[in-house]
């Protein structure tokens, strides 16, 4: 259970799993709620999505629904940081080979050029370089956790009994004794 929660109070993972847990929340709030100024049209139209035109299985639909919004919320709380990370990393590594980035190519589409299929201008779908990029995100905090301002760091030294510590003396945040 401390391995789950363990964490460094370092701010690079907690600046890590916020950019990541807002990425993540912003895509995942339109795959479970309709919500108009996201992207997604809600649970259901999302898991039929995924089962008739990518040929997942309904349940493993509703998962990978889900992961992007769960996944999310749990970094930007910084509550179970692992699993979110763990989470978000299987959702994306699915998402690169069911949803057509591997084939793809590379490269993110970020132009939207277009290729001429039946005479008609069809965007090109996107590489797998972004997916990528958060998959190491995703794993990196796996590995090294919510970092400072997460309740997992509040939760381990919670079980460790410690609070926090001291400034070293000579340090800028230590206290000096009255009338010195």
């Amino acid at each position: 259970m401390k391995a789950l929660f363990a964490t460094s109070a370092s701010p690079g993972p907690a600046i890590l799993r916020l950019v990541l847990g807002v990425i993540m929340l912003a895509h995942g709030v339109g795959k479970v709620f309709p919500v108009g100024f996201l992207p997604g049209y809600g649970l259901q139209a999302t898991v039929d999505y995924f089962h008739t035109q990518l040929g997942v299985p309904v349940p493993i639909a509703y998962v990978g629904a889900l992961a992007e919004f769960v996944g999310g919320s749990l970094l930007v709380l910084g509550f179970l940081t692992r699993l979110g990370g763990l989470l978000i990393a299987g959702q994306m590594i699915a998402a690169a080979v069911l949803g057509g980035h591997l084939q793809a190519g590379f490269f993110a589409n970020w132009f939207r050029a277009a290729e001429i299929v039946d005479g008609k201008a069809v965007a090109k779908p996107e590489g797998w370089e972004f997916h990528l990029a958060l998959v190491a995100m995703a794993l990196a905090l796996v590995f090294l956790g919510g970092g400072t301002l997460s309740v997992d760091r509040a939760i381990a030294r919670e079980e460790e009994g410690t609070e926090p510590k001291a400034a070293p003396a000579g340090s800028p945040g230590e206290k000096k004794p009255e009338g010195k």
